[in-house]
């Protein structure tokens, strides 16, 4: 799907999220030289989160939710999570 040039890097912030998310189920097999062991997760996890996920998140709730909010209901729904922090 393209995307807006402004969104690109947002757009390729999700690849590695996901394989964050993989990693973090129990049993998860090696993948890249991450980690496999349930502590080394978790450090991984909690530096990842501080060296990119925080930021892309809070890009996203202050910059991308308030621009598209009130243009498409299906979108305010989604979004109506994030802004009443549930």
């Amino acid at each position: 799907m393209k995307r807006h040039f402004s969104l690109l890097q947002l757009s390729r912030d999700h690849h590695p999220a996901l394989i964050a998310a993989q990693i973090c189920k129990r049993g998860s097999p090696a993948y890249l030289g991450l980690p496999t062991l349930p502590a080394e997760k978790l450090s991984y996890i909690r530096s990842f989160w501080k060296d990119e996920l925080y930021e892309h998140f809070k890009i996203e709730e202050e910059i991308l939710i308030p621009e598209i909010a009130g243009k498409n209901d299906e979108l305010d729904k989604i979004t109506s999570n994030v802004i009443e922090g549930t």
